[in-house]
């Protein structure tokens, strides 16, 4: 490391800004935003981002009770086929129906009520979280 890099860093920790620290902190950036804008951008049928959340994944990784919570693995009902459903079959109105991974409606009914359940940080959060966005945007 530079004398000038360590000086850079003793200025923003300090709350300096100098010219060279804003020039290198966009420097860092501007490959950053290069690096995840073409995930963003890729083509498909369905277009764009539109169609990476359609086909982003929710888990169900053990066996859930019909309340939807996780129980023993000799308990309840198990994970769907293939372990997880796509947003895309989760959607009211999508085209596809996440009955084919079930094998009874209850199943896919305590199956809902721990995907509801998902929090921040919890696997397929994020995703389920998308579906109920763009339910709401009509």
């Amino acid at each position: 490391m530079t004398d000038n890099n360590k000086q850079d860093e003793i200025d923003i920790a300090a709350g300096k800004s100098t010219r060279r620290s804003l020039l290198r902190l966009g420097a860092v950036a501007v490959p950053a935003v290069v690096t995840l804008r073409p995930a963003w951008a890729k083509k498909s049928d369905h277009g764009g981002a539109m169609a990476s959340l359609a086909m982003c994944q929710i888990p169900i990784p053990h066996n859930v009770n019909k309340k939807g919570e996780p129980c023993a693995p000799d308990e309840g009902f198990a994970p769907p086929r293939g372990g997880y459903y796509l947003a895309e079959e989760l959607k009211e109105d999508g085209p596809y129906s996440p009955i084919s991974r079930v094998d009874s409606k209850d199943q896919l009914k305590a199956h809902l009520k721990y995907i509801e359940s998902l929090r921040p940080g919890d696997a397929g959060f994020s995703c389920y979280a998308s579906i109920q966005y763009r339910s709401r945007q009509g």
